[in-house]
């Protein structure tokens, strides 16, 4: 126990260490895109004199380092600034914007991770049979079908064939009205309001995402555990329990336990994966998401929101793979030492 918890803490000192290498890089290297912000923000019609006084507001008539230690001054208080074409402070709008796409995120990994199990462990155990070439063929072509295009699919489908699910118009019917803004977050508010149509609506329009998103990132999770399996069965532990004569479920059981860190591993490799992949997706179905909001500020050359992207994103994704290491070691001895 101790010395897990020494582990911990070595990880977790590296974080801030790791925030100020993503902070940096992500200045410097919108630092070197050409253009001129202040061009972006009033045009290039404008006059030298708007020009200058729209860079002097921004900063950047300042030298180079005095921008580089203001900004990381202002990360470190966690104020990422405002858009350059809306003036709406970058990180209201991530608080506003994470939360909705974390609706799609959680569901779509838990989706990949019991798909990709189930079908990456038959995959491993059958893996000299029918079954074992059968899920073959699905992981080579479901790693094929990009997210995007599953979409437009389940869309053309399931909304305008079959009709079963709501014309994708974001998170709600375009006649509802949003729920009592307390959060800033939908499905919460609506939650805390008691608004249950509200919640049904978002379910509604967030199962095809999750389909779409979940079952592309199932293939490669199931790549992954069909690989470990396949390694699994043939340790000594699993060849032991069945010299035991122990059922075939149990030795299954032993297979998979025998490959839980691989599985862990990739697990948090998807979850960071999905905060951008999911972009597209978002894109299709109108989704309010965070994903959607930065490619949108990448298409508008908005630095601000692109710089803040970068930010939280990788924040998350280090705490992602901090907790993944503490988990990791908590399970096996052999990387504490």
């Amino acid at each position: 126990m101790r010395s897990t918890l020494t582990y911990a803490l070595k990880r977790l000192l590296l974080v801030p260490f790791m925030l100020f290498l993503i902070a940096t890089l992500s200045f410097l290297l919108l630092a070197l895109i050409p253009g001129d912000p202040a061009v972006l923000i009033v045009g290039e019609f404008a006059d030298q004199e708007t020009l200058a006084r729209v860079r002097a507001d921004l900063g950047l008539d300042r030298p180079f380092w005095e921008q580089y230690l203001t900004y990381l001054a202002a990360v470190a208080q966690a104020d990422l600034g405002q858009s350059y074409l809306t003036g709406t402070p970058v990180m209201e709008e991530i608080g506003q914007r994470l939360p909705n796409s974390l609706v799609i995120i959680i569901p779509s990994l838990l989706m990949a991770v019991v798909v990709g199990t189930v079908v990456g462990t038959a995959g491993g155990y059958f893996r000299r049979g029918p079954v074992g070439k059968v899920t073959s063929v699905l992981i080579s072509a479901a790693q094929g079908v990009p997210p995007f295009f599953l979409a437009i699919v389940l869309i053309y489908l399931l909304v305008f064939t079959i009709r079963m699910f709501p014309v994708p118009t974001g998170m709600l019917y375009s006649s509802m009205r949003p729920p009592p803004e307390v959060t800033g977050v939908v499905p919460l508010d609506a939650l805390l309001a008691g608004q249950w149509s509200v919640l049904g609506a978002i379910t509604a329009h967030a199962i095809l995402p999750v389909i779409a998103t979940g079952l592309f990132l199932a293939s490669y999770f199931a790549k992954t555990v069909r690989t470990s399996v396949t390694q699994a069965m043939a340790t000594p532990q699993v060849e032991f329990a069945r010299a035991c004569g122990l059922p075939e479920r149990q030795v299954v059981r032993y297979a998979l336990l025998t490959a839980r860190t691989s599985v862990l591993t990739y697990t948090a490799v998807l979850f960071g994966v999905m905060l951008s992949a999911t972009a597209v997706v978002e894109v299709v179905f109108s989704w309010p998401g965070i994903g959607a909001w930065a490619l949108d500020g990448v298409l508008k050359g908005d630095l601000p929101i692109i710089q803040g992207f970068i930010v939280v994103t990788g924040g998350l994704v280090i705490i992602a793979y901090v907790v993944l290491d503490v988990l990791v070691a908590a399970l096996d001895p052999r990387i504490r030492h």
